[in-house]
């Protein structure tokens, strides 16, 4: 298919642009030439000659898409893409105002938010007498022995330790009643 090539540097990187009013250009993105407004124009590939401005301008028309939009900043420059309303230049000042602000405001501590489970755990647990049990070893020295080289191997205090392992035979008693 014939597509327009440009005059001066015969480069095929040819688009579609608009002026400053909003009429459609053609430019060469290597050398930034210009039609209309450029002297050596633009002709088209298949016949190596020079067409009018119609014939040009359509075949343009349907090799390229719909226009681009302009920069909602500075209303000058396309922008960097169709979702994005700002051209690359402003969005890069963009991005430094906001560090700039970042910096004037200074850093910005965050809360920590409680979780569900964290808010229904702020009240005070009541205390119960007579909770403390008291474990005599004399009789089971090599048992005793056993519950604290456990304890220090799984990292625990020895009281928590004895708490662990009782509530597991605890939980193992209970899967086994509903076993049966």
């Amino acid at each position: 298919m014939p597509h327009p090539v440009c005059g001066k540097c015969h480069s095929a990187s040819v688009y579609k642009d608009y002026d400053g009013p909003g009429l459609p250009v053609l430019a060469c993105f290597i050398c930034g030439n210009r039609y209309p407004g450029g002297k050596e124009g633009f002709y088209m590939s298949e016949n190596q000659g020079r067409h009018e401005e119609g014939q040009i301008a359509e075949a343009v028309e349907q090799k390229q898409p719909a226009a681009t939009r302009l920069c909602t900043v500075c209303g000058e420059r396309p922008t960097i893409s169709d979702s994005c309303p700002y051209c690359p230049s402003c969005m890069g000042k963009k991005g430094l105002e906001k560090k700039r602000l970042k910096k004037q405001n200074g850093p910005v501590r965050r809360r920590r938010k409680k979780m569900q489970e964290d808010l229904g755990s702020t009240e005070e647990a009541t205390v119960k007498r007579n909770t403390a049990v008291t474990i005599d070893f004399e009789k089971y020295p090599t048992l005793l022995q056993q519950l604290q080289d456990l304890a220090e191997r799984e990292i625990r205090p020895l009281d928590l330790q004895m708490i662990y392992i009782l509530k597991g035979h605890i939980d193992a008693l209970h899967v086994a009643a509903r076993e049966e």
